[in-house]
């Protein structure tokens, strides 16, 4: 995982930030972070209720509807130095980033699996 990295770089504040359909998938690289002596500032989509509009952030996906702050921006409060994202775009943070896991309801968050099943089960299916 990303502790070599962090323990190399002298991080010491990593955030993570993740969707709510992520959260068990997060406790893991958690624990794996705190065994490593390193802290650990988590951060779930809508934290806080701050709208997008509150923090200076004009775009919104559905104009009209609460939007809430960016996840990456809520770790720059906190200051971390690295962040590990799960789902999420990583647009706002200042903090170095690296994605996890990435966002996709459909392969159960896991994109490439459709490429596995290609030469697999499925091959003569097409």
């Amino acid at each position: 995982m990303q502790v070599e990295l962090c323990q190399r770089m002298g991080y010491r504040k990593i955030g993570l930030a993740f969707c709510w359909g992520l959260r068990k998938a997060a406790k893991i690289p958690d624990g794996i972070l705190r065994r490593a002596g390193l802290e650990a500032v988590s951060v779930i989509c809508k934290t806080g209720g701050v709208s997008k509009a509150s923090c200076g952030i004009a775009h919104q996906v559905h104009p009209g509807e609460f939007e809430a702050t960016p996840l990456p921006m809520r770790l720059n409060q906190q200051e971390t130095e690295f962040n590990i994202v799960f789902g999420l775009f990583c647009r706002y943070a200042q903090a170095l980033v690296t994605t996890l896991a990435v966002k996709d309801r459909v392969l159960a968050h896991n994109p490439v699996g459709v490429r596995y099943r290609a030469d697999g089960y499925d091959k003569n299916k097409r």
